[in-house]
Parts: C-alpha cells; sequence; structure tokens
C-alpha cells in the first residue's frame, strides 16, 4: 500500500485540488505549489514536455498564457504587468496535469469537484435561510454573492442533468443526480449571476441536442417553453431575482443614457473606454500591464478613483471592463482577440470531436460569461475551475472514448 501511495501521491494532489478550488483559496494554493514542486522533481521532465507540446487543449492554455506574457514586452508598467501574469500562470497547471495525471482517475477528481459544490451548496440554503436574500460577501459563502460562482452553479447544473439517465429514475444515483441538480438551480436563481442565469438556454440546448437526441427545431420549441416556465416561476417565487430583473429593467429605462452610473451603465461605459484604449495601438493593444496608467491618462487620476468608487468594478492594478473580448482587445489588439477566439475555437473542437457534452456545456457557460464579465481573466477561483475542470473533462472523454479517437 505505501508503494500504491508513493506512486499516486501527485494524482491524490491533483483530486485534492479539485476539491479545493471551490472550498479554500489557502488550500488551493497549497495544492497548485505542491502538484509543481512534484511535476518538477518526479523526473522524465522531456517526456512531459513532449506530451504537452503534443496535446491540443494543453497548447491552448499555453497561448493564453503566452499572450499575457508576451504583452509585457510593449507595457511600460512592468510591476503591475507582472501582477496580472501571475494570475494566468495557473493555465500553466492544464499541461503540467495532462503530462502525468492517470486519466483513468479524472472521474474521481470530477466528483470530488461534485461533493465540495454539493456542500457550499447546502452551506449557502442554510445561510439564505439565516439571513435571507441580502448576502454579504464576506460570508464564507461562494454561491451567494458574485456572478463567476454562478457560472460555476450554471455548469453544475448541465452537467448533473447530463449524468442523469431518466429511463432508469428510480435508481438511487439517477435520484441524487436530479434532487442535486434542483437543488444547483435553486441556488443559481438566489445567486446574484444574472448572466449564468440566461446561460441556462445554451445549456437547455446543448442537453436537448446532445442528450435528447432532439432536431433543432424541436431542440429550440423545448427549450424556448422550458425557459419561459422557468423563468416565469423564479420571477414569482424568488426575490432575488426578481430584484435583479426589476433593477436590469430600472437601469434601462432610467439610468443609462442619464450620466449616472450604476451595474449596466457602468459596463457600457466601461467597454467604450476599453474600446477607446484599444483604438490607440488596435493591432497589438496597450500591454498587458498598462491599462491603469492609460485610464489616468484619460480620464486623470481623480476621476478614475471616482468610476471605481461609484461603479465598485474593476481592480487597482487593472482596468476590468466587464468583457473578457473587450479586454483582450484593449491589452493586445485584433491579434488577441483573433488568439482568444482561436483557442475558444479549438476547444470546442476538441469537445466535439472526443462528444464530450460536458465540455461543451463548460464552454457555453464560460464564454456567456465572457461577454458581460472576464472570467478567464480577472477572477482567480475561476480559471482554476476553467482551466481544471475543462481538462478532467478531457481526460475523462479520452478514458472513455475509442482508441482511434483518442489523437489530439
Amino acid at each position: 500500500m505505501a508503494i500504491n501511495i508513493r506512486e499516486n501521491f501527485h494524482n491524490y494532489l491533483i483530486i485534492a485540488l479539485m476539491f479545493a478550488i471551490t472550498i479554500n483559496s489557502f488550500s488551493t494554493y497549497t495544492f497548485t505549489f505542491l502538484i509543481l514542486v512534484y511535476w518538477l522533481s518526479s523526473g522524465n521532465i522531456k517526456e512531459k514536455i513532449k506530451i504537452i507540446f503534443t496535446d491540443k487543449l494543453s497548447i491552448t492554455f499555453l497561448i493564453i498564457f503566452a499572450i499575457h506574457l508576451l504583452g509585457l514586452l510593449w507595457s511600460e508598467d512592468i510591476h503591475n504587468g507582472l501582477k496580472i501574469l501571475s494570475k494566468q500562470r495557473r493555465y500553466i497547471l492544464a499541461p503540467i496535469i495532462i503530462s502525468f495525471f492517470d486519466r483513468r482517475l479524472a472521474k474521481y477528481a470530477l466528483l470530488a469537484l461534485l461533493i465540495a459544490i454539493f456542500i457550499s451548496e447546502i452551506y449557502s440554503i442554510y445561510l439564505y435561510h439565516r439571513y435571507g436574500v441580502q448576502i454579504l460577501g464576506s460570508l464564507p459563502s461562494p454561491f451567494m454573492h458574485h456572478m463567476h460562482y454562478s457560472l460555476i452553479l450554471a455548469f453544475t447544473f448541465g452537467y448533473l442533468v447530463y449524468k442523469i439517465d431518466f429511463k432508469n429514475l428510480n435508481q438511487k444515483i439517477n435520484i441524487f443526480y436530479l434532487l442535486f441538480a434542483l437543488l444547483t438551480l435553486f441556488v443559481l436563481f438566489i445567486n446574484k449571476g444574472r448572466i449564468a442565469q440566461i446561460s441556462i438556454v445554451p445549456i437547455l440546448f446543448i442537453l436537448a441536442v446532445k442528450k435528447f437526441n432532439l432536431s433543432a427545431l424541436k431542440s429550440i420549441l423545448a427549450v424556448t417553453v422550458t425557459t419561459v416556465l422557468l423563468f416565469f416561476t423564479s420571477y414569482h417565487f424568488s426575490d432575488q431575482f426578481k430584484e435583479r430583473i426589476d433593477r436590469a429593467i430600472y437601469e434601462y429605462n432610467k439610468v443609462i443614457g442619464t450620466g449616472k452610473r450604476d451595474s449596466i451603465a457602468c459596463r457600457f461605459e466601461f467597454w467604450n473606454y476599453a474600446k477607446e484604449l484599444g483604438n490607440n495601438s488596435p493591432l497589438i493593444g496597450i500591454g498587458t500591464g498598462d491599462s491603469i496608467v492609460e485610464m489616468q491618462n484619460l480620464l486623470g487620476k481623480e476621476e478614475l478613483k471616482k468610476m471605481y468608487e461609484e461603479c465598485g468594478l474593476g481592480m487597482k492594478y487593472q482596468f476590468n471592463p466587464h468583457n473578457n473580448f473587450m479586454l483582450f482587445y484593449m491589452q493586445f489588439g485584433m491579434i488577441g482577440v483573433i488568439l482568444l477566439l482561436a483557442v475558444l475555437f479549438a476547444q470546442l473542437k476538441i469537445a466535439q470531436k472526443l462528444n464530450s457534452t460536458p465540455m461543451l456545456i463548460l464552454l457555453a457557460v464560460t464564454i456567456m460569461g465572457m461577454f458581460t464579465s472576464s472570467p478567464i481573466s480577472m477572477h482567480t477561483k475561476y480559471i482554476y475551475f476553467y482551466t481544471l475542470t475543462l481538462t478532467m473533462l478531457y481526460l475523462d472523454a479520452l478514458q472513455r472514448s475509442p482508441k482511434d479517437q483518442q489523437s489530439s
């Protein structure tokens, strides 16, 4: 047994990391460090590097990191650029894991993630029952306050529905998955993340086509009816969802165009600033680390400070336009946007080739989130989630697929 533990120690670390990413930041960083040390110290470096550079999914994650690394070359603010780059280094985890993780254990890593999410959802329900919908972000629940956590919930709902065998619904595991999916949907609709709630629509469409084998027309009809019923019910039974919808309608009618700042108005304002900065160098952008310097030059230091205070959005060392595509255009110009789209297209193509519905669901949720936030650039926990979960789904699909489909 001792020999077996030594041989699989790195696999256990990676499974533990999958459990930790939605639970505890310190544990996440600790497991990440140990995995990196083990990768460097366990030998066969040349063989691992060969695997990394011959694996298509691995290369897509390396490209994201490389864009930010190269963006330092034309950045004036190297200090802030390095801060941004330090966040993007999580993408290197994907090729590291692909190069030495036992893909037969990917299903256990995904199970560890589901267990962690289930625990968090139960705790979220407790907090909701005790404090109501006005949950403070300081409370230790990952699913009650921030948008990028709601993207995790949206994926989890789709993944659980995918796992259910509706033909054998009397089996305990299918009953559990069904109840877990309903719990996830409930927590999602008391969360503040509107874009993740909207992402239910493409999730349902993917499931209709891939799981239930409906035609495109039947899928559209089924998804339309289901979405209308779901959103109507949520509006009348979820105070949080109702407040968010009413607030959005108010902002569109009373705030946008008046010079006032609110959530949606701030996003439109941010997109315009990102576009303006990107237009200064439309081919390669302003670089990885120069967004705050450029924003100060554009608005002035006091006006920039005022904008941050009134919008409550963004970071002090990086301007976040709350649109990942606009962020890439601002930082890396059209070349960066084209590379980002190429990465997403390549990942979708890999998912399609492996016939992995869960990979398609995760990518759909992530892309939806990229239109109103910057989940793959700004939010460390979502970077972890997107990178590790897509990698595990990929390895699990490789393990399950015929050998002639495993070249990637």
